[in-house]
């Protein structure tokens, strides 16, 4: 290269540089994650179980065009900066699909949070919120502004104002809300739906003068990348400079030579590009989760279950009335914030609590993540009827995809308690409203079973419908916050007092001998 003149070298470097630019914008675009961001923390990493929430971290879709997509990965992401903040006021950009909405949290700690939902749903209306951690209302005002428009970026402008509610602007135009109590602007988070909510530029001005700015864009190691692109591009060039030689080009072709191949390097590079920013948002070919994922939750809670077993008498003896709920995840208790508020465990303390003199309740939770009706059969068969439980409550419907064998299965688990002597109860497992807005596809199927063999049937799944704007529910499709396992429980309870089941088999089990 020292045989060329000034300008070729600089024509040279110029090609180099632009061959460092692309392969920089290749490796900052592809390695664009929130787990190389840092700065945001994920609510559910702190559950009892969630699905894919290491997925939604490590992985292109949350972050892909560089947005934050609060639906990627099973939505109802809730996204909290990772520090306390202490904001005066609050810009970002907001993009709404169609029955989108996302919440802004403005100040949450150990027992309650303050936001704001801005929404395109009219199911969900824009309001200002003053909830529990686990995600009950107990304060809601609505927000006088139509469901926002879809398909379009929205300017939202927040400011705090002391103890009242803050100071919202829309796209530049004031939105008066009504005061309700409120906490300082301590804490930045976003938290979203079923669908797509996208959130951009978020830029927060703090009281310190200081400014928080993330446009979720890739600039991490962006010099040391840059560097090893350029430092790349050199050596290339150096490998391929006494191939031409040896090729006796003279230094003017030579320079051309290297030229046009930089340039091919930068089309090829470019098109990369362009391949992984508009494919980042779609999700590998098995699906949001693959099957080997799902066996392998499936045998470790099937572990976990068996040993849980080897914990009780095989004679509960008299006054104890064993319950077993035998269910999915759900079950199990995916998405409660910590293991006593499972809706299993509510129910153990409820009873407990209720327990007239004599008896003790023993509930035992035989929930098996990604479990259907064909598993759970032969582990209530093998594992839990030799346990001499006194009531069965099954919750299913997810799991299951043919309606058909689930049906068949619940004859023969009705069947296998009457010849035991246990209750059944059956629950219709529910989703959120925003995946079944009606009856999930099994659930016929399990009504008829249920009044065919005469057993209580309980549609939990029209019981979260009802109150399904009382508070944040879900944590994904069929995994409910705390709040939701609560009202699972409050109702399960309900249908136990309502059928009387517990208190007969209260009695039949102080008159065992």
């Amino acid at each position: 290269m020292l045989s060329f003149s000034k300008r070729s070298l600089a024509v040279l470097l110029i090609a180099q540089s632009a061959v460092a630019v692309a392969a920089m914008s290749v490796v900052l675009l592809h390695t664009n994650t929130l787990e190389n961001n840092g700065r945001w923390r994920n609510s559910k990493s702190s559950l009892v179980a969630a699905m894919a929430v290491d997925t939604y971290q490590k992985t292109a879709q949350a972050l892909a065009r560089g947005h934050l997509n609060l639906g990627a990965w099973h939505g109802f992401q809730e996204m909290m900066y990772f520090k306390p903040v202490a904001i005066a006021e609050l810009e970002f950009r907001l993009f709404l699909e169609t029955d989108a909405y996302a919440s802004l949290v403005c100040h949450q700690n150990e027992e309650e949070s303050f936001g704001i939902r801005l929404s395109a749903n009219p199911r969900f209306p824009s309001i200002t919120f003053h909830a529990t951690r686990e995600g009950q209302f107990l304060e809601k005002k609505p927000v006088p502004i139509p469901p926002l428009s879809t398909g379009k970026w929205h300017r939202v402008n927040v400011r705090a104002s002391g103890n009242g509610v803050p100071l919202l602007a829309m796209d530049g135009q004031p939105v008066q809300l009504e005061q309700m109590p409120w906490k300082p602007f301590t804490a930045l988070g976003f938290r979203g739906c079923q669908t797509t909510a996208l959130v951009d530029d978020v830029v927060a001005h703090q009281t310190d003068g200081t400014v928080i700015h993330d446009s979720f864009a890739n600039r991490r190691h962006w010099l040391a990348c840059l560097i090893a692109g350029f430092v790349a591009a050199t050596l290339f060039n150096l490998l391929m400079l006494p191939m031409m030689k040896r090729a006796q080009f003279p230094p003017r072709h030579q320079v051309i030579g290297l030229v046009f191949l930089d340039v091919l390097i930068v089309v090829v590079l470019a098109c990369v590009f362009t391949i992984v920013y508009f494919s980042q948002q779609n999700y590998p070919r098995e699906g949001h989760f693959s099957e080997e994922v799902v066996n392998r939750v499936r045998n470790a809670c099937v572990c976990i279950l068996k040993e849980r077993v080897r914990e009780y008498a095989p004679d509960p003896g008299p006054g104890v009335v064993r319950i077993v709920f035998l269910g999915t995840s759900q079950t199990r208790g995916a998405g409660a914030g910590k293991p006593e508020h499972r809706f299993v465990d509510r129910i153990q303390r409820q009873l407990d609590d209720e327990a007239p003199a004599g008896t003790r309740y023993e509930c035992i939770n035989a929930g098996i993540g990604g479990g259907d009706s064909e598993l759970l059969i032969e582990l209530y068969r093998d594992l839990l009827v030799p346990l001499r439980p006194m009531v069965l409550v099954v919750n299913l419907a997810n799991n299951d995809k043919d309606a058909g064998v689930l049906a068949g299965n619940l004859r023969e688990m009705i069947a296998l308690s009457r010849q035991h002597g246990i209750k059944t109860v059956i629950c219709l497992e529910p989703n959120t409203i925003e995946r079944w807005p009606g009856d999930m596809p099994n659930h016929p199927a399990m009504r008829e079973v249920a009044r065919e063999c005469n057993v209580p049937c309980l549609d939990l799944h029209d019981y979260l419908r009802q109150h399904y704007d009382d508070g944040f529910l879900w944590w994904d499709f069929v995994h409910p916050t705390s709040f939701g396992h609560k009202l699972i429980a409050d109702a399960i309870m309900d249908k136990f007092r309502a059928n009387a089941l517990l208190e007969q088999q209260a009695e039949q089990s102080v008159s065992l001998p």
